[in-house]
């Protein structure tokens, strides 16, 4: 697709954005927008107000241009002069003249106020923060689509990538058999050596076990990826911020989990279509579709993909098929079968946003979900017994272990999604192997995500008038 000529055609003129959190994913979004061109970002929000000047230089934004601000109307003198503005208070942000707020705080209460803010101020929201996204995104979205703006997830990160590539199979006819993502630390296995590499330390492996590390023969697969998982154990598992992203993903593009839960396969590219199909295929999924992960597994010489996406798609007719042949990766899915596996090798981060930025403010159409229900939460359960007072910790705790499970609303016995549990009290002792519930959690005040989180609950809720 020509985005440049698809753009141009919708009136070629600037669109001005502000990002909120100057990390790695912002700033990304400012420096790869730059300066003078299509997209321009010089409003920058951070509490590290030195990360906000940062970005702005990455822009190439000069010293002398870009003014610290700590009022709204300071602000928009400055911008109205053409400066850049660098502020450590987001609330400035919202009485700009601006097309589009980019939330990037990582934050999930701080990303549900904003994007709360932004609706109300008819400004466009491009979510970044997943954390706030995965719970109370279908809400925000609703809250959008009545205000006449655009809420999208966005291209660069992975769930914004599995919600492109399944609608693009879904447009060109394919059946999509599985779609999902690759976890950023690959297995890189030394056949010479009997090692492997997992996140950059090499660990050596039982001479027993390294033919099972080689390919798999066809039929094969699934005793080989049960004896790499048993040799290597809790490693190259998918981790929260993983099971975080194949929530939105699924809630986004309708994709249902496997009945099993996430199998997160460690294999090779070659193996992904003859794995993630049917057990009656000879896979691990219980049925397809569904939504996935994998851990890629290759040899040194070979290339990586790079924390990207996939799909697993089948042509819906023989004659589909032998267009296909030779202009394809069409791989054996199992006893017989053939499917088309996609690679996308790779996800910028904030490089690519720009395209679902301008898609939001020239377009007025998301890249995001188009129609965006919570069938699915991201919950937590306890690894060790936890006591009342203990505040929670988020996707690296070591105390929580996370799942993916059927969204079943905010009474006190439900399970409480991972991120509106995140960094509360306790409000009672939680037995080891239990899941977080609403009960168990000191509710915090004035809070913008838990507010929402209930009239989301409610929005959705089975008989409720949308």
């Amino acid at each position: 697709m020509n985005y440049e000529a698809l753009f141009d055609h919708a009136g070629r003129r600037r669109v001005r954005a502000a990002v909120l959190g100057a990390g790695s994913f912002g700033t990304g979004v400012v420096a790869g927008a730059g300066r003078g061109g299509r997209l321009e970002t010089p409003v920058v929000a951070d509490i590290d107000v030195a990360r906000a000047r940062h970005a702005l230089a990455s822009a190439g934004w000069r010293e002398g241009e870009v003014v610290e601000c700590a009022d709204t109307g300071e602000a928009r003198r400055a911008l109205d002069a053409g400066r850049a503005i660098a502020t450590a208070d987001a609330r400035v942000v919202f009485g700009l003249p601006l097309d589009v707020v980019v939330e990037a705080t990582g934050e999930p209460e701080s990303g549900a106020r904003h994007a709360l803010a932004a609706i109300d101020r008819r400004m466009h929201v491009a979510m970044v923060t997943k954390e706030a996204d995965v719970v109370v995104g279908p809400v925000l979205k609703s809250l959008a689509d009545a205000a006449g703006v655009v809420y999208t997830a966005v291209d660069g990160d992975q769930h914004g990538l599995i919600i492109g590539l399944v609608s693009w199979a879904r447009v060109i006819g394919l059946e999509v058999r599985c779609a999902g993502k690759g976890l950023d630390g690959e297995v890189v296995y030394d056949a010479p050596g009997g090692r492997v590499q997992i996140w950059g330390t090499w660990h050596e492996l039982a001479p027993g076990v390294r033919r099972y590390f080689e390919p798999s023969p066809e039929g094969a697969e699934v005793e080989f990826v049960a004896a790499r998982r048993e040799a290597l154990g809790d490693a190259a598992r998918a981790g929260g911020w993983d099971l975080t992203e194949l929530t939105i993903a699924a809630n986004a593009t309708g994709l249902p989990l496997n009945a099993g839960g996430v199998a997160c396969p460690l294999v090779y590219a070659t193996e992904i279509a003859r794995v993630l199909t049917p057990r009656a295929e000879g896979g691990l999924l219980d049925d397809v579709p569904a939504i996935d992960a994998v851990a890629l597994l290759r040899q040194p010489h070979e290339a990586a993909l790079g924390g990207g996406v996939f799909l697993v798609g089948r042509m819906r007719s023989d004659v589909l098929v032998q267009t296909a042949c030779g202009k394809s990766q069409l791989v054996p899915s199992g006893r017989g079968g053939k499917a088309i596996l996609i690679l996308r090798p790779m996800h910028l981060l904030g490089v690519e946003a720009a395209a679902s930025v301008l898609s939001a403010a020239v377009l007025g159409v998301p890249t995001g979900a188009g129609e965006y229900r919570p069938v699915f939460d991201r919950v937590v359960r306890a690894r060790r017994a936890l006591k009342a007072g203990e505040r929670l910790g988020g996707d690296h705790s070591p105390d929580l272990a996370g799942e993916i499970a059927p969204a079943v609303g905010f009474a006190p016995n439900d399970p409480i999604p991972a991120h509106l549990a995140e960094g509360n009290l306790l409000a009672v002792d939680v037995p080891a192997g239990e899941r977080i519930q609403r009960r168990h959690v000191r509710r915090p005040p004035d809070s913008a995500l838990w507010a929402l989180r209930e009239r989301q609950d409610a929005l959705f809720a089975p008989g409720a008038n949308r």
